[in-house]
């Protein structure tokens, strides 16, 4: 199944309103295929002069950006227009802030919609010597309000981001001693301490995945109610790749959406080849795993040792955003949602 295949599974584009985030020239929505919009941090105008000199991009074919998404709250740039689906390809690796992007995604989304991600594999990019994130380390961005990748991420990323080759990645070949990394020991301390002094956004992998790290780290969440969507269907990584896909459907049953993730690590493969799964099958022994038909509500039959957990308001979610919803919103940023690139990647 190509890329396109995988994103635009069972969703007729022609009948729905969509957004997709970060499309610049390469849109996997046409306009001519349905009602779409397309966000970004900056006008057209904007974009065609950061990319003009780079290689990768045809700059006379990016979009015309219908909303801006930079200090405003998502619901603000569209109007709080409620729409059908969400796209966003290569995107939340990139956001400082993980759980105010996936809340602000929820509240432009229909309760019947869903959101769409291509996520990059770790094993096979040049996160490839990077630890998988912790879910600590996203609360803390979350308390800090991150408008920015934090001084952490920053280093972390440009200390360890090597040069990759995919396929050998996948045949067990990398010798790790002879990768080549980008950065300078000296050069990521002076962007670190230009995020720390200035404030400065500065374009990183703020987020580390696999399949599996994905979904573990997307149950805690819920755990504990930070996390509104469900995993509903799932596509690992597939062999001399390097992304897999999830879709997530809103949900406010933390205990399903809870279980829908630890499904999803569980199916997910240490060593993935071809596969497509379902995350709503809680027994793919007995199914064709590429042929998963469970709905929500046999998932809510299922019985579960999940429990939530208690929490005051101080780190609710919702709690915050009603409080603050413009303070507590910040700009982000998709794989082509930047001010200061560091590693050329798209």
């Amino acid at each position: 199944m190509q890329r396109r295949e995988k994103l635009l599974f069972n969703l007729d584009v022609s009948k729905l309103v969509g957004i997709e985030i970060g499309a610049l020239d390469k849109p996997f929505i046409q306009r001519n295929d349905g009602n779409i919009l397309y966000v970004d941090y900056t006008d057209r105008e904007g974009l065609v002069e950061k990319y003009r000199q780079d290689p990768n991009v045809n700059v006379e074919n990016i979009v015309r950006v219908d909303a801006i998404w930079g200090e405003n709250t998502l619901a603000d740039a569209v109007d709080h227009r409620k729409v059908d689906y969400v796209i966003a390809s290569h995107v939340i690796e990139h956001v400082p802030d993980l759980i105010t992007w996936l809340a602000e995604l929820r509240s432009i989304l229909k309760d019947t919609g869903e959101v769409r991600l291509m996520i990059p594999d770790r094993r096979f990019t040049f996160d490839y010597l990077r630890e998988e994130t912790r879910f600590a380390d996203v609360v803390n961005s979350f308390l800090l309000r991150a408008r920015v990748p934090q001084p952490h991420s920053v280093l972390d990323f440009l200390l360890n981001a090597v040069r990759l080759d995919c396929a050998a990645a996948w045949d067990g070949k990398i010798e790790t001693g002879e990768l080549v990394k980008f950065q300078t020991f000296e050069n990521a301390v002076k962007i670190a301490r230009d995020v720390l002094d200035n404030g400065t956004y500065h374009d990183v992998h703020c987020w580390v995945f696999t399949p599996k790290s994905f979904g573990g780290l997307m149950a805690q969440m819920a755990d504990v109610g930070l996390l509104d969507f469900a995993c509903d269907r799932f596509h690992d990584t597939e062999k001399y790749t390097f992304e897999f896909f999830v879709s997530l459907r809103p949900s406010s049953d933390r205990r399903l959406i809870a279980r829908s993730w630890r499904r999803m690590a569980e199916m997910a493969k240490d060593m993935p080849d071809s596969a497509t799964h379902a995350c709503r099958d809680a027994t793919p022994q007995k199914r064709d795993p590429a042929n998963c038909t469970y709905t929500m509500d046999e998932i809510r039959a299922m019985k579960t040792t999940v429990e939530p957990l208690d929490l005051d308001h101080g780190i609710s979610a919702e709690w915050a955003y009603s409080r603050d919803p413009l303070g507590w919103a910040h700009a982000t940023r998709s794989s082509h949602m930047t001010r200061n690139d560091v590693s050329g990647d798209t």
